[in-house]
Order: structure tokens, then sequence, then C-alpha cells
């Protein structure tokens, strides 16, 4: 059993890591790009929701939702998370990256649990991408409608993809942030903090290979 645990974690671990290589190929064209981080979202996590689609684009987009200035509820929030996390039945990845650029990776609490990372620079990470943001030629409106384009070329597409378009397309026009759907974190347990990729590639990746 712990065998089969441990070689669904590597493989999830090493999609991530196919991934973000695909992603840092300057010849791979933008469309293909995109339908193939969908791809892999319906594939690892098939119970998403278009709006957890939606997270993990604004995410790539914007990078942490909120710029953060209580660095002391920011600790302690991150305590208790890994404390509830330490009881989770879920074996996430250690990492994901976002979207389809992967400006941003999320880096998953088990990480500290399982010593690859010390808490303190995990939450040094995560405050570093709250204060970054990747410059953009483009509106999030204007990027959310190419991720929707992409969507509609995926066949065989999880029925609930095409739920709420009209309600996140609103939201993009508004730069609205997201939080996962229920039925995400029913199924997933998402405990994890964002850092910026370049922060991933030189402190962290090596350790989780």
């Amino acid at each position: 059993m712990a065998q089969g645990i441990r070689f669904l974690t590597q493989m999830r671990n090493f999609i991530s890591y196919a991934l973000l290589a695909l992603l840092a190929c300057s010849c791979a064209r933008e469309s293909d790009s995109l339908e193939y981080a969908l791809e892999r979202q319906m594939r690892t996590y098939p119970q998403s929701c278009l709006q957890d689609i939606y997270k993990s684009y604004y995410q790539d987009f914007f990078g942490s939702e909120h710029m953060i200035s209580d660095t002391a509820s920011v600790r302690a929030y991150l305590r208790q998370e890994i404390e509830m996390t330490k009881h989770d039945s879920v074996l996430n990845p250690y990492y994901d990256p976002t979207g389809s650029e992967g400006n941003y990776v999320r880096i998953y609490l088990r990480c500290v649990i399982d010593s690859i990372i010390d808490e303190d620079d995990l939450l040094t990470y995560f405050l570093e991408a709250s204060q970054h943001r990747e410059p953009q030629n483009i509106t999030w409106e204007q990027r959310w409608a190419e991720v929707m384009n992409a969507v509609a070329r995926i066949k065989s597409q999880p029925e609930q993809w095409t739920q709420d378009s009209a309600m996140l397309n609103e939201y993009s026009r508004h730069n609205y942030a997201v939080r996962h759907s229920q039925l995400y974190r029913d199924t997933y347990h998402p405990h994890y903090r964002i850092i910026r990729r370049e922060t991933f590639e030189k402190k962290l990746r090596d350790k989780m290979e």
C-alpha cells in the first residue's frame, strides 16, 4: 500500500516536472501549451471544475491573490494549516505549476511535513511572491478568453467544465479571484502556498526530484 502511494506521488511529481520543462521550451506554441496544461489538469485532477481552471490561470497571471501586510497572521495561519495537513488522508504532489506559463508554483504543505522545506523558508518565499507581479501585455479578461477558447477545443472535457462560464467571464472583466470549487476542496484538500518559479528553480526543485 505504502509503495503504491509513493508511486502515485512520484508520478504526479513527474507530470508536474514535465510540464515545467515544456513551459521552459521557447519553441512551444501558446495554443499547444494551453491545451497541454488543460489536459494535464483533467488527468491529474479529474474532479476539477471550471472555477478551478480559472483559479490556476489567475494565479499564473497575478501570482498571490492578496497583497500581504500582516505577516504574523499569515505565519499563524500557515502553522494551523500545516497541523491540519498532518492528519490529511489525501496525498497531493509536492508541487504544481500554475496555468500554462508556470510563472508561479504551488508548493504543497506536505513538503514541510516531509522536511523537504522549512516552514520559515516557505513563508519567506510566499511573502516574496506576494510582493511580485509578472509584467503582462494583455488584460486578465483577454487572457481568460484565450483559456476558454482552449477549453472549447478539448474533446471529452468533464461536464463540470461547462458550468459557470458566464459568471467567470464576468469575474474576469473585474479581475476577481475565486476559491477552489467545493468539489475540488472535498476531493483533493488543496493546502499549498504560491511561490515564484525562479525561486522554485533555484531553491527547491533539486530537493523534490
